[in-house]
């Protein structure tokens, strides 16, 4: 089994020396870290190109523009895949995992009762050890049934630290780079869920170095952030439609609510964050990006 770890950065160089420093201190050894460089300007660039030339289990890619996550780990996914690595560790630039994080996945993977499973996520705490709210997965109705495995049955997983296997990605595709940000992790683990069943191994913890540990607050955001929730909203009407009426339906709920608590809450530019809304849920209904698929004929001879 050959394993990689694909991490996508932006303009976070001192969180990607950390992230780069744990993953190379594993407990089992990582045979390449595919770094995805999203064009960043703060010198991470050299720092990279640098480390390349030094250590040989860091590959470092540079992007020509900057393609959000979901174009960057899509890319990451599909170098490793064509690279002929058999098990892909997904993460972002500012996740820390501990020495064993990716020993505990592995196990969890080996692990009779997830035969033939679809995903598996870490446990994601934020700095202070406390569950990260920006990455709780949504769990099956019989979520506890592995409980006394320290294994818990899962619907999706954000990218901050989870693992496929190449069969996964030849049957399910890459995940999709139009998205930009926002909902790429969930659109494809959910893509994957609805044949092969996700997991969580408790005992596989990261840290999420996050500013603050907090859900996303669309009313009470600052101006400078207000035009991406356009990604946000677009987004969720694709991962909407591609699933249920309940969930169109739960996705027009959101849209209404978001608008009312804009207009009556205190926070500035109630007008733009309505277009935003708006712009989003327009875009949404004619976004329908294909999913591309690799071959498995397009795998190199090694």
């Amino acid at each position: 089994m050959k394993y990689c770890a694909v991490v996508v950065t932006y303009n976070r160089k001192e969180l990607l020396k950390e992230c780069i420093n744990a993953l190379q201190n594993q407990t089992i050894k990582l045979d390449k870290i595919i770094i995805i460089n999203n064009n960043c300007t703060d010198g991470t660039t050299e720092y990279l190109k640098d480390l390349e030339l030094r250590e040989e289990d860091i590959k470092h890619i540079q992007l020509s523009q900057n393609v959000g996550g979901a174009g960057g780990f899509h890319e990451g996914i599909k170098y490793a895949y064509n690279e002929n690595y058999d098990m892909f560790w997904i993460m972002d630039d500012d996740t820390i995992p501990y020495n064993n994080s990716f020993e505990e996945l592995l196990k969890c993977s080996e692990n009779p009762l997830c035969d033939k499973y679809g995903f598996i996520c870490s446990h994601v705490e934020w700095i202070d050890g406390t569950a990260c709210n920006m990455n709780i997965p949504a769990v099956t109705s019989d979520w506890n049934s592995y409980l006394k495995n320290d294994i818990i049955k899962v619907k999706n997983s954000s990218f901050v630290s989870v693992v496929f296997n190449r069969s996964v990605i030849e049957e399910f595709g890459l995940p999709i780079k139009e998205f930009f940000i926002w909902g790429d992790d969930t659109e494809f683990t959910l893509r994957i869920s609805k044949k092969l069943q996700g997991y969580m191994a408790i005992n596989s913890v990261v840290q999420h170095k996050m500013n603050a540990n907090h859900g996303i607050s669309f009313v009470n955001e600052e101006k400078g952030r207000i035009d991406r929730y356009f990604y946000r909203y677009r987004n969720k009407f694709y991962i909407a439609k591609k699933s249920s009426v309940k969930s169109i339906i739960n996705y027009f709920k959101m849209i209404l609510l978001s608008v009312f608590q804009i207009i009556f809450s205190n926070s500035n530019h109630k007008i733009k964050k309505i277009l935003i809304i708006l712009k989003g849920f327009t875009y949404g209904l004619f976004f329908n990006p294909s999913v591309e698929q690799l071959s498995k004929q397009s795998m190199p001879d090694n």
